[in-house]
């Protein structure tokens, strides 16, 4: 199986979808697309999303799946370096390297940067509803990787 994960054409964030360059974008995605032979379509119930993927539909003749869990995770902001506000995936890597430690995938979460929230919690509800989705296909995830 080949799964395409595809970010969104350029966004207009703030009316919920694609700029006109975004368009451009998703036309020319919905070209090459067309040629990879997919057999389903999934998208993100957001609007940048679904006016993306529409172009690819538009050209496969395949209707989107809307997967709710795909959609970008809403948690809080924290303060970077020069007291900016960064989503957590921003984090600077001179404070993520300047610790002690440097993080692992089992101790990540404990950033002091993240503390007084549960990352985890919500990682790993992003983590769940992908085991449940490729499950849904046949895969199942051993030791970190799907078989």
């Amino acid at each position: 199986m080949k799964l395409y994960i595809i970010r969104h054409a350029d966004p207009d964030y703030p009316n919920n979808t694609i700029t006109p360059a975004g368009h451009i974008e998703a036309q020319a995605l919905a070209r090459r697309m067309k040629k990879a032979g997919l057999t389903r379509l999934y998208s993100s119930p957001l609007g940048r999303a679904r006016d993306t993927a529409q172009y690819t539909a538009e050209a496969t003749g395949l209707t989107p799946e809307i997967l709710p869990w795909t959609a970008e995770i809403s948690v809080p902001h924290v303060t970077g370096i020069n007291g900016n506000k960064l989503t957590v995936w921003d984090i600077e890597g001179e404070v993520i390297r300047g610790g002690n430690e440097i993080p692992t995938r089992t101790n990540w979460h404990q950033l002091p940067e993240l503390s007084g929230f549960d990352y985890k919690a919500v990682f790993q509800g992003v983590r769940d509803s992908s085991d449940e989705f490729l499950a849904g296909l046949g895969y199942k995830r051993e030791g970190g990787v799907y078989h």
